[in-house]
């Protein structure tokens, strides 16, 4: 298996805790981008969740819509202290992001 660079592996994590938070599993991403004009399969999408293959700017763009964030956010790291940790409106003290 490869593991895609820190850009990939930053989108990666970010579209997982996203997905996650909005309470889909990999399938209904799957649906969602092929909806928005990326045509793929559950195991496509846990493949990018996982950054065993690269994402395409497309795929970046189409991810940023579905989840409503802009597409440079996408590329932000993800703060380890916070990251899937606290319940709905917890502000992480390191980052400042409420989730």
């Amino acid at each position: 298996m490869t593991v895609h660079g820190a850009g990939n592996q930053r989108v990666a994590a970010n579209v997982k805790r996203l997905r996650k938070q909005a309470r889909l599993n990999q399938g209904d991403l799957a649906q969602l981008l092929t909806q928005a004009g990326i045509t793929t399969i559950r195991t496509v999408a846990a493949n990018l969740e996982n950054s065993l293959r690269p994402i395409t700017v497309d795929e970046l763009f189409a991810l940023a819509m579905i989840f409503e964030v802009d597409p440079a956010g996408l590329l932000v790291a993800v703060c380890e202290h916070c990251v899937d940790n606290g319940p709905t409106g917890y502000t992480c003290n390191l980052c400042g992001r409420t989730t």
